[in-house]
């Protein structure tokens, strides 16, 4: 079928969209050797792939051969990674109740909005979103509260399918609590940790652990309480990421430790859970070893996940840069660290000793994207020139947001879903 001229991809996505198609791959196994009207299938395919998530949804209603190319998993997959989302919170919303956005990083677009209306209707005793914890994949972490007597509860959302699940009370504290998604390759299983801090008798705090898997039944659906950490860690988002089914925790040295020098400048170190065995391993790891040079009073570090590695990004308030170190080797038992960028400020970010850039993704060409808190807005580093600019989005006021990088597109989400985790109970 011969697709109409008029919503020809070229004339949609424009003179510099096709220009670019000579460089991009083509993936010879999936593509037809047929032509799809006026452009062979593998143009085609390229053309679909630069187009924000709302205008693809449209085009899909064409013809049945653009409806069949782009409900392909791998295609969706391959848009997923073109086409990276950020998840807000917009929590100062005077006339409405806070709500979820999900932001396309190219066209700075609110691709979908979830509010707590939205969820009130699904979940009966649901209250206001109340904080972004984490995410995993296509799941989702929030905590909500309630106006009338403050009662907080966690649950875990999916923005494709619009699933929620409440997680129970367990062992929840009203002071600290933090909740780790996580994905374990080897079960196919997700998972929540939940550390909840506790203040003691003694005037200390105590760490309560708890673990969930998600999509279960009967006690799998109870937290499974775990023994805490032996080491002083920080649930706080900055210092935890989770690679390969591992949750990594920063932590910092305990004003009991005996350490007769007031010398500060050591990297933490690093505590490991394994959400397979749901336990604590052993050992730490150290952290970069050229950052022995860490000023606890004012450096900034800040945990992620970029391409399958555990990411530290280190900012250095001294001569305004933020290094990315990459731990590699931790499948062989030979963890090391390599250090792949080094971001110098930039004339328009101000406050950075303030308000360091914090690294969210790496793009598919190896550009880093990075949160300016103080500018309200998304940088891109390219490692290629060394520079960065402001991208095209912009975010609400920063006071009244916490952003997380959503690992997968909408479009894509939607296209895989029956790919996706149940979470339902």
């Amino acid at each position: 079928m011969r697709c109409p001229a008029r919503l020809h991809p070229l004339r949609f996505g424009g003179y510099r969209l096709a220009m670019a198609l000579a460089a991009l791959p083509r993936d010879a196994d999936y593509l037809a050797n047929n032509n799809d009207g006026v452009l062979p299938s593998d143009v085609l395919y390229e053309v679909l792939l630069h187009l924000p998530v709302k205008a693809l949804c449209r085009l899909r209603l064409v013809c049945r051969s653009w409806r069949s190319l782009t409900s392909d998993p791998r295609f969706a997959r391959a848009h997923s990674a073109r086409h990276p989302l950020f998840i807000v919170i917009d929590l100062d919303r005077v006339e409405s109740e806070s709500e979820i956005h999900i932001i396309d990083l190219y066209s700075g677009g609110i691709v979908k909005r979830i509010s707590s209306a939205d969820l009130a209707q699904r979940v009966h005793g649901i209250g206001d979103l109340y904080r972004l914890m984490s995410t995993e994949a296509s799941l989702v972490c929030v905590s909500t509260t309630t106006s009338d007597d403050g009662t907080v509860q966690d649950i875990v959302l999916n923005p494709a399918t619009g699933a929620v699940k409440i997680l129970p009370d367990g062992n929840r504290s009203g002071l600290v609590n933090s909740c780790i998604l996580g994905y374990v390759p080897s079960t196919g299983e997700y998972k929540v940790l939940r550390l909840s801090f506790c203040a003691t008798p003694e005037e200390t705090f105590e760490v309560a652990c708890e673990v969930i898997a998600l999509g279960g039944c009967g006690d799998e659906q109870r937290w499974r309480a775990k023994p805490s950490p032996e080491i002083n860690i920080s649930a706080h988002f900055r210092y935890v990421a989770v690679v390969h089914g591992v949750a990594y925790f920063c932590s910092f040295k305990s004003s009991d430790d005996d350490d007769d020098d007031d010398d500060d400048d050591t990297m933490p170190s690093i505590a490991l859970f394994d959400l397979a065995t749901e336990k604590w391993r052993p050992s730490t790891l150290p952290g970069p070893i050229s950052c022995h040079l860490y000023h606890l009073d004012a450096d900034q570090i800040h945990f992620n996940s970029f391409d399958g590695c555990l990411v530290i990004s280190h900012h250095k308030v001294r001569d305004c840069s933020t290094d990315l170190w990459f731990l590699m080797g931790v499948d062989n038992n030979r963890p090391s660290w390599t250090k792949r960028y080094s971001m110098r400020c930039a004339p328009h970010w101000d406050h950075a000793a303030f308000y360091p850039p914090c690294p969210l993704v790496m793009l598919g060409d190896g550009r880093v994207v990075a949160w300016l808190k103080w500018k309200y807005v998304l940088t891109v580093y390219d490692p290629s020139t060394g520079t960065s600019g402001i991208a095209t989005m912009a975010i609400v006021r920063a006071d009244s947001v916490s952003t997380v990088f959503f690992s997968n597109s909408l479009y894509g989400l939607a296209v895989v879903a029956k790919q996706s985790v149940q979470i339902e109970g």
